[in-house]
């Protein structure tokens, strides 16, 4: 589900990239969850930005980090 909610083909043309930025944020540390959603709220506007920013952070808060 997360998937389509960055793809109205419009504007993207890849599904699933937003949801994989917040994952990778939260998975790595590298970067903070609120610079990918500012990244993405300056990159679309309107709905589009919004759905985008939604699934990033829902991709965020449900990445689970295992110690190895």
């Amino acid at each position: 589900m997360l998937g389509f909610l960055s793809s109205k083909g419009e504007g993207f043309p890849h599904p699933g990239i937003t949801p994989m930025l917040g994952a990778f944020s939260k998975a790595t540390g590298i970067v903070r969850i609120e610079s990918v959603l500012s990244v993405i709220l300056k990159e679309w506007e309107g709905e589009l930005a919004e759905l985008n920013a939604k699934a990033a952070r829902i991709a965020y808060e449900k990445t689970v980090v295992m110690s190895p």
